[in-house]
């Protein structure tokens, strides 16, 4: 960004702080952000009954929200972080509970302030508060991986956040989606064990493999759908057996064969198969042997 843009920006920025009302009032204007530098940082302090929350929270914890709600100290929570659009429309980009816990407390008494401390994010992109959310602080409360993935999906145009939006769109051309809370199609099998189905795409398989995974699922487990067809256990076993034979795979021979088998029944086999000397062989032992049911010697894949 060029001298004259940054002071333009700044200008737009400085406008709108201005015309903030009494809801919020503004202590120190840090400035522009080194990682994203079009964000402008200030600090201060909102009203939180004029925020509105984003697309993309973790789920809610009521018994942190209950304990929010009846402990109104400032000591003990931290400031949240909110973004101003062009607008001024007011959302919560981290602080979900603790504006939760502040909204019931003052409906119930046991607040009688509606004002927080914040960090004010002015001319920050969807995409980018998408990002922001999916990437926050390690330190803080673990993000759910289903939330972490969906606001990552949502940061499209984000080129860190990229491998996700690849990832949803190849699950999707393969018949299969993600388990996000508000997906209400039964007809299709959700992913939600998203640290198999990402380890598969980012770490273990081609693309070309990786759809062959996702086609195995769909057409073996109708459409995905029968129960644990799209849980890690079937992923992870399918990944370890298409990384180990994937060159030397029938596909439509291994789909004949799976139908007659539930994933139920092949987690149990994993079971029977798992020892800690050999991770794989937990995987690559139940499918080989179904696979080479029936097959001659020399067609046979090699594992014992």
């Amino acid at each position: 960004m060029g001298v004259t843009a940054v002071r333009k920006l700044a200008k737009n920025i400085d406008m709108m702080i201005k015309a903030g009302d009494n809801s919020l009032i503004i202590y120190d204007k840090i400035g522009f952000d080194k990682e994203f530098p079009n964000i402008f940082i200030c600090f201060g302090k909102v009203d939180i009954r004029t925020l509105k929350n984003t697309k993309y929270q973790r789920k809610i914890d009521e018994a942190r929200v209950d304990n929010i709600k009846r402990n109104p100290s400032m000591v003990r929570l931290d400031p949240i972080t909110i973004a101003i659009d062009d607008n001024s429309d007011r959302t919560t980009c981290d602080g979900n509970h603790r504006v939760n816990g502040g909204l019931s407390g003052l409906a119930e008494g046991y607040w009688d302030d509606p004002f927080v401390p914040c960090k004010i994010l002015y001319n920050a992109t969807e995409a980018q508060l998408s990002y922001l959310f999916a990437t926050q602080d390690e330190n803080k409360r673990a993000i759910d991986n289903l939330s972490q993935l969906k606001a990552l999906i949502m940061a499209e145009g984000e080129s860190r956040a990229q491998w996700a939006v690849d990832m949803n769109r190849i699950v999707e051309e393969e018949g299969l989606t993600f388990g996000f809370g508000d997906n209400k199609n039964n007809k299709v099998g959700k992913i939600v064990a998203i640290t198999a189905i990402r380890k598969a795409f980012l770490d273990t398989l081609n693309e070309s493999d990786f759809r062959r995974v996702l086609h195995i699922i769909y057409e073996s487990f109708e459409c995905g759908t029968r129960k644990n067809a799209c849980t890690g256990k079937i992923i992870d076993g399918l990944t370890t057996f298409y990384a180990e034979f994937g060159d030397e795979i029938d596909d439509k021979l291994l789909i004949k064969k799976l139908k007659k088998y539930s994933p139920d029944m092949l987690i149990e086999e994993f079971k029977r198969y798992y020892t800690t000397l050999d991770s794989k062989r937990q995987y690559l032992k139940p499918f080989t042997d179904i696979y080479n049911k029936g097959k001659s010697k020399v067609d046979k894949l090699e594992y014992m």
